[in-house]
């Protein structure tokens, strides 16, 4: 087994590795690569985003000769890297302009794929279990094209990866992602048994051992097994436990690397385990280290210790209880570590998916400007930060943007994402060109004010025709199915989706025609693990505490509160998380999410009233950090 790239209570570690399960060779320690030997002042992990050279969490990391490059425990190549794969880094610079001194890749989970569930409504988002860990698909994973279009109908998703589609067997997959507290949130899914001739999990073959990382739920009171997440891992005399760690009731609630063979009957047979602990090999990096990054889910803070665990690993930090409210997120976080290993973090963000997309043909290229037009009008401009994917391309995982406009063409159906801002900016996420072109086309965003009129609508400034539409082509948000149940319910900030018809006849520049075998519904699930209430807190973070009750007086000249005796400032970044705000004046608007202040564009005397029960988040000088309204 390989070590990783760890992060301790004193101490950044990147690979120092001693091998791997298949005999590979040690890759080249920090110390060494990139720059001639120059300081390492970069590093930590993340997702591959994009490519030239690469991206992790959207910065971009030079990779030159003396880069050293390892995936699973085996030296590597720059070609050997894809999209969605989780890496730890070290590279050296400064100001964004880095050089990678390493890049190394270790997938998660190597085992059968059981209990495929994919989402009704989206079979590319669902979840399955490998080894017991239960792996969550959404919108950020790359379904890699290894795993077949197995029920031919061009596209690859979830159902491919049903055993109905596969002649009754359990496909063999490698899953990249973050732990979770009950498996994975896969960052991508590739198969590994698509081709004769593997094995995997067979006691009779050295080096096929399936693999699990993941937590040590229990251990059993005679010594011969112990728990991942549910999943039972047998213990017998050939088990190595490597570092000279033993078996007992301490390693509960440690982070294990897994090798093992099948058991018979479900059942697993551990061959070799590691636990991935601290180390303070790297003491003297952190006092060169100026970035620090970290993409993950937040598993626990402890305000007492001062630690957040995430990805497995346990950080010092100052502060931590500020940042209770993203346990369970997908965030990503920098910060700065301290000579005694301690990270001030600068800036937490959790992940979101953008409630702006499109489905649709290319109508023209302008590869000058690095945009293309659909059909729809819809002008996609990818970025080095957009997850780029061409299915129909063997490379197409590992497109650099101009490499992707020279592979793309007039009549490619493309799907992508983008987050919008309060100008009507778009910022694209995710772009995906899929293996065959589809007639129809869709589109979703918030649906506009004041365009709410049957038969059409718009959405982002796309207007939507429903003439022709059955009532069997509209759903409202409580599942009613009916055109008057849809037009009555419907509100302004609501997103909604609307396909055209099949040949996609209504898919013109001037708008989406939905035709009489169309869809319109409104989408209450943006398929993105971790995007939720908080979006962002930056730099300087400051101590905050709560109060809560009823508003027993509003100042609205001042924009105070009195809540319980304490006066809190509302200003225009404090985050609002409202459930339904009603006036005789504003009417009624539902706001998912939070929302600064500044952004709602509601008086303060509307919003606030007395008799209203809060909680708020304030900072030592009372200022609202964030104000939840309930109900």
């Amino acid at each position: 087994m390989s070590k990783k790239f760890l992060l301790g209570a004193s101490a950044l570690v990147l690979a120092s590795c001693s091998g791997s399960d298949s005999g590979g060779g040690s890759p080249t320690g920090p110390t060494g690569g990139s720059g001639g030997g120059a300081p390492i002042t970069a590093a930590g992990s993340g997702v591959i985003t994009g490519f030239g050279s690469i991206i992790v969490n959207g910065t971009r990391y030079q990779l030159d000769g003396s880069t050293a490059v390892t995936v699973n425990g085996q030296t590597g190549a720059e070609s050997d890297l894809r999209l969605g794969m989780v890496v730890r880094f070290a590279a050296s610079g400064a100001d964004g302009d880095f050089v990678a001194a390493d890049i190394e890749y270790e997938r998660n989970l190597v085992c059968p794929a059981d209990d495929v569930d994919p989402n009704p409504s989206n079979p590319a988002v669902g979840d399955f279990t490998v080894c017991g860990q239960l792996v969550l698909i959404d919108d950020n994973t790359v379904l890699d094209d290894s795993i077949g279009d197995n029920n031919t109908d061009s596209v690859i998703d979830l159902n491919d990866l049903d055993p109905v589609n596969l002649g009754g067997a359990n496909a063999v997959v490698e899953v990249s992602g973050y732990p979770t507290a009950t498996g994975y949130l896969a960052t991508r899914v590739e198969r590994l048994d698509a081709t004769g001739g593997a094995t995997f999990g067979d006691p009779t073959v050295p080096g096929d051992e399936f693999e699990v990382e993941g937590f040590i739920d229990s251990v059993a009171t005679d010594l011969t097994s112990f728990v991942v997440n549910g999943a039972t891992f047998a213990v017998d005399g050939a088990t190595t436990f490597e570092d000279g760690v033993t078996l007992d009731q301490s390693l509960v609630g440690a982070f294990v690397e897994v090798a093992a063979d099948d058991g018979g009957s479900g059942g697993y047979v551990a061959t070799a385990v590691e636990v991935i602990e601290q180390s303070d090999v790297w003491d003297e990096t952190l006092e060169n280290l100026t970035d620090f990054e970290i993409k993950g889910v937040l598993a626990a803070v402890d305000a007492t210790a001062n630690t957040i665990s995430i990805n497995g690993l346990t950080i010092d930090v100052t502060a931590a209880g500020e940042f209770a409210n993203f346990v369970g997120l997908l965030v990503e976080i920098e910060g700065e570590f301290d000579a005694a290993g301690v990270l001030t973090i600068q800036n937490i963000e959790a992940e979101r998916g953008g409630d702006v997309r499109v489905e649709d043909q290319i109508a023209s290229i302008n590869t000058q400007a690095g945009t293309f037009t659909t059909r729809l009008g819809v002008v996609v401009t990818p970025t080095g930060d957009s997850r780029i994917l061409d299915q129909g391309d063997e490379e197409g995982d590992q497109f650099s943007v101009a490499e992707f406009f020279t592979a793309l063409q007039v009549g490619d159906t493309v799907r992508a994402r983008a987050e919008e801002d309060a100008n009507g900016g778009r910022t694209w996420t995710r772009v995906t060109v899929l293996a065959e072109a589809e007639g129809a086309c869709s589109f979703q965003g918030p649906l506009d004010a004041g365009t709410i009129s049957d038969p059409s609508f718009s959405l982002a400034g796309l207007v939507i025709d429903t003439t022709g539409l059955g009532d069997g082509g509209f759903v409202n948000a409580s599942g009613d199915e009916t055109r008057a149940a849809f037009f009555s319910s419907v509100a302004a900030g609501d997103v909604v989706k609307a396909t055209s018809d099949t040949d996609g006849l209504g898919c013109t520049p001037n708008g989406l025609a939905t035709g009489v075998d169309g869809f319109v519904s409104v989408e209450t699930d943006d398929f993105v693990v971790g995007d939720e209430v908080i979006d962002e807190i930056t730099d300087p973070l400051v101590a905050v505490d709560t109060v809560s009750g009823v508003v027993s007086g509003v100042d609205a000249e001042n924009n105070t509160l009195n809540i319980n005796g304490v006066l809190v400032q509302i200003e225009g970044s404090t985050l609002i998380t409202p459930y339904t705000i009603s006036s005789a004046t504003q009417g009624e608007m539902t706001v998912e999410g939070s929302v600064p202040f500044g952004e709602l564009g509601l008086p303060f005397a509307t919003l606030f009233q007395q008799g209203l029960f809060v909680f708020a988040d304030v900072t030592a000088d009372n200022i609202g950090v964030e104000v939840g309204l309930l109900p």
